[in-house]
Protein backbone atom coordinates (compact mmCIF):
# COMPACT_ATOMS: atom_id res chain seq x y z
CA UNK A 1 0.00 0.00 0.00
CA UNK A 2 0.95 3.37 -1.00
CA UNK A 3 0.70 5.93 1.65
CA UNK A 4 0.54 9.98 0.00
CA UNK A 5 -0.48 13.33 2.04
CA UNK A 6 -1.30 16.64 0.86
CA UNK A 7 -2.08 19.81 2.60
CA UNK A 8 -4.26 22.49 1.60
CA UNK A 9 -6.92 25.10 2.74
CA UNK A 10 -10.52 26.29 2.35
CA UNK A 11 -9.66 29.85 1.37
CA UNK A 12 -12.52 32.78 2.33
CA UNK A 13 -12.75 36.44 2.09
CA UNK A 14 -15.71 38.73 3.22
CA UNK A 15 -16.36 42.07 1.48
CA UNK A 16 -19.58 42.42 1.16
CA UNK A 17 -21.02 38.83 1.14
CA UNK A 18 -18.92 35.84 2.26
CA UNK A 19 -17.01 34.29 -0.84
CA UNK A 20 -15.03 30.60 -0.82
CA UNK A 21 -12.38 29.81 -3.33
CA UNK A 22 -12.62 26.74 -5.30
CA UNK A 23 -10.53 25.16 -7.94
CA UNK A 24 -10.86 23.25 -11.15
CA UNK A 25 -8.43 20.59 -11.01
CA UNK A 26 -6.25 20.11 -14.70
CA UNK A 27 -5.82 16.97 -14.94
CA UNK A 28 -9.43 15.44 -14.00
CA UNK A 29 -11.60 18.65 -14.14
CA UNK A 30 -12.95 18.00 -10.34
CA UNK A 31 -13.57 21.32 -8.48
CA UNK A 32 -12.31 21.04 -5.08
CA UNK A 33 -10.11 23.34 -2.71
CA UNK A 34 -6.37 24.48 -3.52
CA UNK A 35 -3.69 21.20 -1.96
CA UNK A 36 -0.89 19.41 -2.69
CA UNK A 37 1.79 16.88 -1.18
CA UNK A 38 3.79 17.11 1.17
CA UNK A 39 7.54 18.01 0.49
CA UNK A 40 10.65 16.75 2.60
CA UNK A 41 10.45 17.55 6.27
CA UNK A 42 7.74 20.44 5.32
CA UNK A 43 5.00 20.99 8.30
CA UNK A 44 1.37 20.58 7.32
CA UNK A 45 1.26 24.55 7.51
CA UNK A 46 3.53 25.02 5.25
CA UNK A 47 2.62 22.07 2.93
CA UNK A 48 -0.63 24.26 3.01
CA UNK A 49 0.60 27.58 2.69
CA UNK A 50 2.69 26.65 -0.49
CA UNK A 51 0.86 25.06 -1.83
CA UNK A 52 -2.52 27.63 -2.14
CA UNK A 53 0.62 30.43 -3.35
CA UNK A 54 1.87 27.38 -6.33
CA UNK A 55 -1.87 26.60 -7.44
CA UNK A 56 -3.72 30.70 -7.12
CA UNK A 57 -0.51 32.80 -6.25
CA UNK A 58 -2.42 34.08 -2.99
CA UNK A 59 -0.68 34.39 0.15
CA UNK A 60 -2.58 33.70 3.21
CA UNK A 61 -2.85 33.71 6.57
CA UNK A 62 -3.62 30.28 8.07
CA UNK A 63 -6.56 30.55 10.93
CA UNK A 64 -5.58 28.60 14.22
CA UNK A 65 -8.53 26.38 15.45
CA UNK A 66 -9.17 24.65 12.34
CA UNK A 67 -7.71 21.45 10.90
CA UNK A 68 -10.04 18.45 9.24
CA UNK A 69 -8.49 15.56 7.69
CA UNK A 70 -10.07 13.02 4.99
CA UNK A 71 -8.99 9.99 3.57
CA UNK A 72 -10.20 7.97 0.58
CA UNK A 73 -7.77 5.73 -2.17
CA UNK A 74 -7.43 7.10 -5.23
CA UNK A 75 -6.29 3.47 -6.52
CA UNK A 76 -6.70 0.24 -4.80
CA UNK A 77 -2.99 0.21 -3.72
CA UNK A 78 -2.94 4.10 -2.47
CA UNK A 79 -4.33 5.48 0.81
CA UNK A 80 -4.25 9.29 0.49
CA UNK A 81 -4.60 11.76 3.22
CA UNK A 82 -5.50 15.42 2.97
CA UNK A 83 -5.19 18.07 5.57
CA UNK A 84 -7.49 21.05 5.27
CA UNK A 85 -7.27 24.26 7.55
CA UNK A 86 -8.99 27.77 6.57
CA UNK A 87 -7.08 30.78 5.81
CA UNK A 88 -7.89 34.34 4.62
CA UNK A 89 -6.26 35.23 1.75
CA UNK A 90 -3.97 38.76 1.61
CA UNK A 91 -5.87 39.49 -1.96
CA UNK A 92 -8.56 38.51 -3.64
CA UNK A 93 -6.05 38.46 -6.85
CA UNK A 94 -5.81 35.04 -8.40
CA UNK A 95 -2.98 34.03 -10.92
CA UNK A 96 -3.39 30.14 -11.35
CA UNK A 97 -0.70 27.47 -12.34
CA UNK A 98 -2.09 26.37 -15.76
CA UNK A 99 -0.61 23.02 -15.23
CA UNK A 100 -2.89 22.04 -12.10
CA UNK A 101 -5.59 24.82 -12.33
CA UNK A 102 -7.97 25.43 -15.29
CA UNK A 103 -9.98 27.70 -13.86
CA UNK A 104 -10.85 29.45 -10.45
CA UNK A 105 -13.99 30.77 -9.00
CA UNK A 106 -14.96 33.08 -5.91
CA UNK A 107 -18.18 31.39 -4.86
CA UNK A 108 -20.87 32.43 -2.27
CA UNK A 109 -21.20 29.13 0.18
CA UNK A 110 -24.47 27.60 -1.66
CA UNK A 111 -23.13 27.93 -5.52
CA UNK A 112 -19.80 26.31 -3.52
CA UNK A 113 -21.58 23.70 -2.32
CA UNK A 114 -23.11 22.88 -5.93
CA UNK A 115 -20.10 23.35 -7.58
CA UNK A 116 -17.46 21.18 -5.77
CA UNK A 117 -17.28 17.59 -6.97
CA UNK A 118 -16.95 15.15 -4.23
CA UNK A 119 -18.90 14.91 -1.06
CA UNK A 120 -15.80 14.84 1.04
CA UNK A 121 -14.83 18.52 0.32
CA UNK A 122 -18.66 19.75 0.87
CA UNK A 123 -17.94 18.50 4.56
CA UNK A 124 -15.26 20.19 4.90
CA UNK A 125 -16.63 23.48 3.67
CA UNK A 126 -19.65 22.86 6.08
CA UNK A 127 -17.42 22.12 9.02
CA UNK A 128 -15.03 25.36 8.03
CA UNK A 129 -17.99 27.81 8.16
CA UNK A 130 -19.53 26.53 11.38
CA UNK A 131 -15.95 27.03 12.57
CA UNK A 132 -15.97 30.20 10.87
CA UNK A 133 -19.41 31.66 12.53
CA UNK A 134 -18.14 29.97 16.14
CA UNK A 135 -15.06 32.04 15.85
CA UNK A 136 -17.81 34.86 14.85
CA UNK A 137 -15.59 35.91 11.73
CA UNK A 138 -18.78 35.63 9.58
Amino acid sequence: MVYEKSCGSVLYRKERELRILIIKQARNGNWSFPKGHVENDETEHETAIREVFEEVGIKVSLIDGFREVISYNPKSNVSKEVVYFVSEPDSPAVKIQKEEVSDYKWLRPKQAFRTLTFKNDKDVLKKALDFLKEQGRI
